[in-house]
């Protein structure tokens, strides 16, 4: 042999070695399970709408399966089967999601894949959404982990009504504005779900550098793209996609950041890296400026037991481990998970108790002739039993969708998976065995842990999820809990909590200004959607002196379920803060909205202000003022927009503060006392706090509202004759007997009703027209 060969033949030798090695003892783990991702929302699954490099860097680099199963169709069972390798009806974890009023949770008995590697040295940590139950002994730490922050639950679940539970009983429960934990405190609500993606990641990254001389688990549920769907103003517009592209191209830019981190950091070859989905992703078809998840070749989407419900991206890698750029079709689920990655740590699954995930190491490896060690894979949603897979093929048993899915009603739908992956064609009549050892699959699964939909499936080997002490309470605002128990106001507030239809996001507490220390804080309000929506500045009454934002909720869901960004703001209240500090804040609301329009999806260029009672006196002033150079917004920063608007809904405000308060009878002390406090400054401040003062033909559009009955009538009568003489766009509409805040404490009575009609169909006409 020449010396040539003889070094090429010792090369060769030693490359194969090096491919056939061992891989190194306990290597690092980092998970990440993006929420409501679909099987073809990555390039390389197929989309050529969203832009994956990095993703698809990931799987050229490693491994990608192509057959890969989550274990549930939606959030908690899907999550709860990642964390125990079992069914989550096995774990009695299966039933729909868990929400802010549930009272169960993983059972702390349990063991998850964070106890299995922590006693083999393992810092772990979780960065995202739990999903497992929100009471302490079912958070992350009562669960393994070291660390954890992120929300523990699904991001629309905050500030959300529940008139009934999961199970049809009427409980009338409102969540509170969705929680930020770290450990098992809160550390705030309502985080700006435009950076979910990019602070989740970033906690991640922080947790394995600092962790990076140990072994580590680090798992990261994004809460990303579950709905209400945000991405970073970066992002934002930049996909072919619609909005939903932005998010999954976000996503993907983060991966980016995760690879980077880990090669710079020399744990290339130390780090198993895994990306995957909790379920199938939400199909929304003929929504361009949305955009839409996508099933590829598959049929169905999140929340069926179609293939594109439970089958989604699953890409490994682990440098000089896992084979670069191989294809995996063998069938491997997310149970397989927890035993694969305890026996690489050099430990095993639980071995006292059932645990249906299977070590699946030799598929991951790649070792050549590998066959997946399932015999079955199950389907189910919520409690029931629905399919089976066994090989290449797909024996359906129920289905409450056939007709609705363009099928006949049948007993038993057969598919073949390897040439049928769409689950077009029937094949049951062809395939007799195939159905019968299917079918016998299915019977011992009823046998082992059950099927609701079916009698003498008696699930012998379930065990139980876990209960907390007490339920959670429904949440009120603090301003509305400290209300007299029983009083007219409060059942008044606590009923319009609960009256108009839940908004797909809606954020409580952000703050838009600070002064001398006080935050000024608005509530959020808009509909699901791209938008740009109009917005709309809301702003409370109570007589400058007892007002909160609570007041004027019900009013600002109203006008927000009909396509609106409400901003429902607080505003410094007299005396401790008299005139002009209440028109400042409301400037600085407009301000702050126009500058911060995409977080909530708002059309800077479409803005109207309106406000009841003291509320109204102050959105008509913020209208009519805001050119007037007199008063300066608060919060307003060099170069932010300016506080124009192009509409405005005064509610029964007052509007010519001389003339109304000398008609004022000198009996009405409290009142009386009420203006002097809010107007310390007299006859000068009485003049610059009325909104007549201000009018010029360039105003915009108004609608004066207020009822017939109200002891502003005649002042709101006497201020539409102004607007007309200054040919502003006008109207008055007055409901008949209305008294004074009858859309505060009425606001189910005919006359309320009327009145958010006009207000909608008045917003439509100035915000909405082409």
């Amino acid at each position: 042999m020449t010396r040539f060969r003889f070094a090429l033949a010792i090369t060769l030798a030693l490359l194969a070695s090096s491919l056939h090695a061992a891989p190194p003892e306990k290597p690092n783990v980092f998970l990440v399970f993006a929420d409501d991702l679909g099987y073809g929302d990555l390039g390389c699954y197929g989309s050529e709408t969203h832009r994956t490099p990095n993703l698809d860097r990931l799987a050229e680099e490693g491994m990608r399966f192509t057959d890969f199963y989550v274990a549930a169709n939606v959030c908690t069972p899907s999550r709860a089967a990642l964390m125990t390798g079992c069914y989550a009806k096995r774990v009695d974890m299966q039933f729909r999601v868990n929400t802010p009023y549930s009272q169960h949770g993983l059972n702390p008995d349990e063991i998850t894949i964070a106890e299995v590697l922590k006693p083999q040295g393992y810092a772990t940590g979780i960065f995202g959404k739990w999903h497992l139950g929100h009471q302490p002994e079912f958070l992350p730490t009562a669960q393994g982990f070291d660390e954890y922050k992120g929300t523990p639950y699904s991001n629309d679940m905050g500030n959300h009504f529940y008139r009934r539970s999961s199970r049809g009983e009427e409980i009338n429960f409102v969540s509170p504005p969705l929680p930020l934990l770290e450990g098992t405190e809160q550390i705030g609500h309502d985080p700006d779900q435009r950076f979910l993606t990019a602070h989740t990641m970033g906690d991640a990254i922080d947790f394995i550098t600092r962790k990076q001389d140990q072994p580590f688990f680090c798992y990261v549920p994004l809460n990303m793209p579950h709905g209400p769907i945000a991405a970073s103003p970066r992002f934002r517009g930049r996909s072919k996609g619609g909005f939903y592209g932005d998010v999954i191209e976000e996503i993907d830019a983060a991966m980016g950041e995760l690879t980077r981190t880990i090669d710079r950091l020399g744990l290339a070859e130390k780090t198993i890296i895994l990306f995957t989905s909790d379920n199938g992703g939400v199909v929304r078809p003929g929504d361009e400026e949305y955009g839409t998840a996508s099933s590829g070749p598959l049929r169905g989407r999140k929340g069926t037991t179609w293939e594109g419900g439970h089958r989604v991206p699953f890409l490994v890698r682990w440098t000089g481990t896992v084979p670069a750029g191989e294809v995996c079709e063998e069938v491997v689920t997310s149970m397989d998970i927890l035993p694969t990655v305890a026996r690489f740590a050099g430990t095993t699954e639980p071995q006292d108790r059932i645990i249906d995930g299977l070590d699946v190491r030799d598929l991951w490896l790649g070792k050549k002739g590998a066959k997946s060690p399932r015999e079955s894979y199950l389907y189910y949603s919520n409690e029931d039993l629905h399919a089976v897979r066994g090989g290449d093929w797909k024996l359906h048993v129920q289905r409450p969708d056939w007709k609705r899915e363009g099928f006949e009603e049948s007993d038993i739908y057969l598919f073949n998976l390897r040439r049928d992956p769409g689950e077009t064609e029937n094949v049951a009549a062809e395939y007799p065995d195939e159905v019968k050892r299917l079918t016998a699959l299915i019977e011992a699964a009823r046998q082992d842990i059950g099927d609701a939909s079916t009698p003498d499936a008696p699930g012998e080997n379930v065990r139980p999820h876990g209960l907390a002490d007490k339920a959670p309470d429904s949440w009120l605002p603090e301003a509305i809990r400290n209300m007299k128990e029983g009083s007219k106001n409060r059942e008044a507030l606590e009923g319009a909590l609960r009256a108009v239809p839940n908004l797909a996001y809606k954020m409580r507490d952000w703050t838009y200004a600070e002064v001398d220390g006080e935050k000024l804080t608005l509530d959020a309000w808009w509909p699901h959607g791209a938008g740009p929506w109009p917005m709309v500045i809301w702003v409370h009454g109570g007589g400058w002196r007892a007002g909160f934002k609570e007041l004027g909720e019900y009013t600002a869901r109203k006008i927000a379920a009909e396509g609106y960004v409400v901003l429902n703001i607080n505003y410094r209240l007299a005396p401790e803060h008299p005139f002009p500090a209440g028109i400042e804040d409301c400037l600085g609301a407009i301000v702050w909205a126009k500058r911060e329009a995409a977080r909530f999806n708002g059309d800077p260029n479409r803005v109207a202000i309106a406000g009841e009672s003291a509320g109204g006196n102050l959105a008509a002033l913020a209208a009519y003022a805001a050119d007037s150079g007199r008063f300066t917004p608060t919060g307003a920063e060099p170069g932010d927009p300016d506080p124009f608007v192009q509409a405005v809904i005064p509610v029964y405000g007052a509007f010519d503060f001389p003339t109304h308060i000398a008609s004022l009878d000198p009996a009405d002390k409290d009142r009386l006392k009420l203006f002097t406090d809010y107007l310390p400054g007299g006859q000068k401040d009485y003049i610059d706090a009325s909104p007549i003062t201000f009018l010029d033909p360039h105003d915009p559009p108004t609608l004066l509202i207020c009822g017939d009955a109200d002891f502003l009538y005649q002042d709101s009568v006497d201020f539409q004759k102004q607007l007309e003489h200054q040919k502003i766009e006008h109207e008055l509409f007055v409901p008949e007997g209305a008294e004074h805040a009858f859309i505060v404490w009425e606001w189910d009575s005919e006359n309320s009703q009327a009145t958010y009609a006009k207000m909608i169909e008045f917003l439509d006409r100035t915000l909405k027209a082409e």
